[in-house]
């Protein structure tokens, strides 16, 4: 599924498309302790389908992916008959394979030797089978019933993100911040910047004219509040590259708005709040997307 792995583990091979197999049923039947995760496995199941990337390896890289998966004590190889889609066409469901743009092939897949039915992946192992998936365009169906399998961590994940964000916002309002304020360096990344000289700001206004400089006598509980929420266990893990502006740059945008509209404030509290529902907003937002 992930071809940037497959690049590392199999340097030969060639990406030949998508496939599927049917009569199975994709499931999650054995816990790998380097996932902390249920991990993928196939079962058979007629009128089911599974769907996956159909690639050409090398004898060397068998025997690679072999090792990887630990066959054949943790995983076996299966040779069975797939289905390599030829033409692409949009999937909107699970086609008739035998349609013209379908054309059966022998392949060999992995399948779990113990299996323990009833487990379920954490979101960290299924993240990259959704994004191939939605990046490869399967059936929306078979999209629909991967997002399926990371209901429970998903709302446990989202259960935890709210417990962080109440406990925070219980410590603002008290104005509990913790001594380590006292030593917090001003913020600095993905555009956003909150300093307290002015030097500062008109040296990267100048230097870097697309950053939001914010600059506030507070800054250093805004800097620490912000590495709190950046670097939380519970959210880290939805953060990437690309959302990760949006989100800096929100709750960089609410401080903003708040202490213009508050210029005199001699409290922390209320910058401090602003900032903090800001992020709310955001992360939640995403969790409570249908997948």
């Amino acid at each position: 599924m992930n071809q940037d792995q497959m690049r590392d583990r199999c340097p030969d091979s060639k990406l030949l498309g998508k496939a599927v197999l049917p009569d199975h049923k994709l499931a999650f039947t054995r816990f790998s302790s380097t996932w902390d995760s249920a991990v993928a496995d196939i079962l058979v199941f007629p009128g089911h389908s599974v769907w996956g990337m159909l690639y050409e390896i090398s004898k060397e890289d068998l025997e690679m992916l072999d090792r990887k998966e630990g066959h054949p004590r943790i995983y076996q190889r299966k040779r069975l008959t797939l289905y390599r889609l030829v033409n692409e066409i949009f999937l909107a469901e699970d086609p008739l394979l035998d349609h013209k743009e379908f054309e059966p092939c022998e392949a060999e897949v992995y399948e779990v030797v113990r299996k323990e039915l009833g487990l379920r992946p954490k979101l960290n192992y299924l993240r990259p089978m959704l994004d191939a998936a939605f990046y490869n365009g399967f059936p929306a169906n078979y999209q629909r019933g991967l997002h399926e399998f990371g209901d429970d961590d998903y709302h446990q994940k989202l259960g935890r993100t709210l417990d962080f964000f109440i406990s925070l916002e219980d410590l603002i309002k008290k104005s509990e911040f913790p001594d380590e304020v006292k030593k917090q360096k001003e913020w600095g990344g993905a555009n956003l910047v909150i300093t307290g000289s002015k030097v500062r700001k008109e040296h990267l206004k100048r230097d870097y004219p697309r950053d939001l400089v914010i600059l506030t006598k507070h800054w250093r509980e805004l800097s620490w509040l912000l590495e709190k929420i950046y670097n939380n266990e519970h959210i880290i893990w939805q953060i990437d590259a690309a959302n990760k502006y949006h989100l800096l740059s929100e709750m960089g945008q609410a401080a903003n708005d708040h202490m213009l509209k508050y210029s005199n404030e001699t409290s922390p509290v209320g910058i401090c709040l602003f900032l903090l529902h800001a992020g709310y907003r955001v992360v939640t937002s995403d969790f409570y997307k249908d997948y």
